[in-house]
Formats: C-alpha cells, structure tokens, sequence
C-alpha cells in the first residue's frame, strides 16, 4: 500500500491493470453467455474455455519475446491500444454477422488478445524491477496481486448485472472491454518517460543476453538448482490445491443431492470464502509473513491440504468452508513469496522467460494431475484419490523436514 501511494510509476501501472482485468473478466462472462445460447452450446463453451487455456501454455514464448523486445515499456503501450483495436472488431462482428462465424473468429481474435496478454504480464516483470525499490517487491506485489484479484473477481460478479442491463447486447460488452484497454493504455502512456528513464540502464546492460538463443536462455534458468526445486514444489502444491477444488465441486454436488439442498448456494459460499482467503494472502504476505521462508510455508500450506481433503469426506459444510479459507490463504501468500523469489533471483534480462516458463509449467501441471485424479475416481472412487493425494502431501512433507528449512 506504502509503494502504491508514494510511487506514481508503480500506482499508474497497476491502476492500468485493474482496468484491464476488469474488462477482461467481464468480456469472459458475456462470451460464455453468449456460447451458452448457441445450438451446441457444450461444444461451443468447451472451445472458449480451451481458447482461455492456449495462451498459458504458450506463455514461456511470450516470456522468451519480453526478453528479446527493446523498449519493453513502449511495447506494452501498443499491446494495450492493439488489444482495444481487437475488441472493437469483436464488438462490430457481433452487430453483423451470423453466430457460427461470431464464435470462431472471436475465438481466434480472443486467442491472440490472451497471448498479447500474458506477453504484456512478462513485460510487467522487467518494469516493476526497474521501478520499485527490491526491498519493497514482496509487499507492494502482494497489494497489487490481492486488488488485481478482487476486480477480475468483481468482473465476473457484476458481469450478470452488467449483460441484464445492456440487455445481452455482447457487442457493447466487447466495446466495454475495449474502452478499458483504452484507459489502461493511456494511464500507461502518462508515466512513459519516467518509467523509460528507470529502465534505460537496465536495457543498455542487456544486449549480449538478447543474443543467446532460445535453448540458451532456458539453460541459464533451470542452473538455477534452488529455482527448480521451488518450481517444481510450487507446481506440485499448486495442482493438488487445484485438483482438491476439483474434487470439492464433485463431492458438494453428491452432498447436496442426499442432504436436499441447493449445490449453488454451497458452491458460492466456499468459493467467496476461499477468493477471500487468496486475496488477504497475497496482501498479507510481506508485512506478516516477510520473514518465514517458503520451504516452512509449503509444508504447512501441506499439512493444511491434507486437513481439507478429509474435510471433504465429512460432508460437514462447516468444516470444509474453513479449510478451504485456510488453504487459499496460505495459497494466496506462497504464490507472491514464490513471484518475489523470482524477482530477487533472477537477472533483468531473463525475467520474462523465468516468468513465461513458470506460467506453462503451472498452467500444465494442473490439467495433467487432475487427469490422474479424476481417473482414478471414475475408475474406483474419489474417496480413495482423496486419500492418494494426503499420501502423496505427507510424503512430501517428510521430505521437507529432511532436507532442513533452507533459506528460500
């Protein structure tokens, strides 16, 4: 908050984001409205939400141009007013063409704005970098990650509302969003010469990196032992959070059924619940827990897992709201502790791939695990991948405590 209100760089920058996550989740919310009317709606809504994940998995591309890219902050100047352009065009195809054609080409014009995204996240990294002081990276990351949160969640809630009075008219929710790549872009272009100057030293010291090759870069990386082993710790935490939130959907809904009661209202308890939880983390995360390392944060994020997995096998409503508060929290911490780590480890120059490598590798892990999990619960039961996965924890767990609490 103290960065926020005292650097006019960082301030603008991360108001231009609330914009843009703002628009983002409200253009989602319409586009899946609007696949949900369609003949084949599963069909349809199952391609938007693919085209969502696409980008992700490319983001160690996207990383790898953000290191490649001179003036980095120009570019995510463009990024934003292009991404305006883009939905503008969305806008005009819903007022003139047939659906089919809508949800194809928006699909495609979606994918190259997500990755346009995710190259702009990148160029993000460099700029905070050259902006903040690195004492200051944990807590003014942890404030802009928690409010970036609450607006993409924002977005979605008052996506409903916001289609009911536009009277699902999607063409003027694309017009929306690209008025708020408009702002993000012009708040940008307010502090251009500043931020540019704050950069300049650093992008003058990068010429011979830019021309190491792709596999070079990735290299240079992964020699980094202490990055790879949180990666790997991170991804694996980070999937079975993910997978037990899985489980939490299937196993409300069998609860529901037998108790008589409404799945949604369940669902939207746990889920706000455990959005709060995520969002006091990550503003929590460098004022109480600046001190404690991540290797200690993991295992007790561990150990409150396994409480919320067999949380789940009570049925008690109660019991599994709070252990999902509890997991999220620590979630919410661990994830701007592991982004800070990144800051302070890596060189300004590869902070773009770092950050697209760590983006795919986690975008990945999630679908490949809950592959597994969700195998195994059709085949037997989720009780018995429930109690794999606190297995699996608990191994990890003891592992931890071998290795001894490293500094990282």
């Amino acid at each position: 908050m103290k960065t926020f209100l005292n650097n006019k760089n960082f301030r603008y920058i991360t108001i231009s984001d609330w914009f843009s996550v703002l628009g983002d989740s409200l253009f989602f919310l319409a586009f899946i409205s609007f696949a949900a009317t369609l003949k084949n709606s599963e069909i349809a809504i199952t391609l938007v939400t693919l085209s969502e994940t696409i980008p992700d998995v490319l983001s160690f591309f996207a990383g790898y141009l953000c290191d490649k890219t001179k003036n980095k902050y120009n570019a995510d100047i463009y990024c934003a007013f292009l991404r305006a352009i883009l939905y503008l065009i969305v806008g005009i195809l819903f007022m003139t063409t047939t659906d089919n054609i809508i949800l194809f080409s928006v699909i495609a014009i979606n994918l190259v704005s997500d990755f346009m995204g995710n190259y702009s996240d990148c160029l993000r990294f460099p700029e905070i970098y050259a902006i903040v002081d690195e004492k200051e990276f944990e807590s003014s990351n942890g404030f802009s990650s928690g409010i970036y949160y609450t607006f993409s969640v924002v977005g979605k809630m008052i996506g409903g509302i916001v289609l009911l009075l536009l009277h699902n008219d999607y063409s003027q929710v694309a017009f929306v969003n690209s008025f708020s790549f408009v702002v993000c872009g012009l708040l940008l272009l307010v502090v251009m010469k500043d931020v540019n100057k704050a950069m300049a030293k650093y992008e003058t010291q990068e010429n011979d990196e830019m021309e190491k090759s792709f596999v070079e870069q990735i290299r240079k990386i992964f020699s980094n032992n202490d990055l790879k082993r949180l990666l790997t710790l991170f991804a694996i935490l980070n999937a079975l959070v993910s997978s037990a939130t899985f489980i939490m959907y299937i196993i409300l809904a069998e609860f529901s059924t037998t108790a008589n009661s409404k799945y949604s209202i369940y669902l939207s308890i746990i889920e706000g619940i455990s959005i709060i939880g995520m969002i006091f983390g990550n503003i929590l995360a460098g004022s109480c827990f600046g001190k404690v390392s991540l290797k200690v944060l993991a295992n007790m994020e561990f150990v409150i897992l396994i409480a919320t997995l067999l949380s789940l096998l009570t049925h008690n409503i109660v019991f599994i709201t709070v252990s999902f508060l509890a997991l999220y929290f620590f979630h919410g911490i661990i994830s701007i502790k592991f982004t800070t780590y990144v800051y302070s480890s890596e060189k300004y120059e590869s902070l773009g791939l770092s950050t697209g490598i760590i983006n795919t590798v986690l975008t990945i892990t999630v679908p490949l695990l809950w592959l597994i999990v969700s195998t195994i619960g059709n085949m037997s039961s989720f009780k018995i991948a429930i109690w794999i996965m606190c297995f699996i924890s608990f191994i990890i767990i003891i592992i931890g405590i071998f290795e001894g609490n490293k500094k990282v």
